[in-house]
């Protein structure tokens, strides 16, 4: 699971985490 936070936090990749994109929406 601790893999998948730091790729959560990286907006290059907000589709691979959908569910981490739903919990911190993107610094837009």
């Amino acid at each position: 699971m601790g893999g998948a936070r730091p790729k959560a936090a990286s907006p290059s990749v907000p589709g691979l985490n959908p569910v981490h994109t739903k919990q911190r929406p993107p610094k837009s």
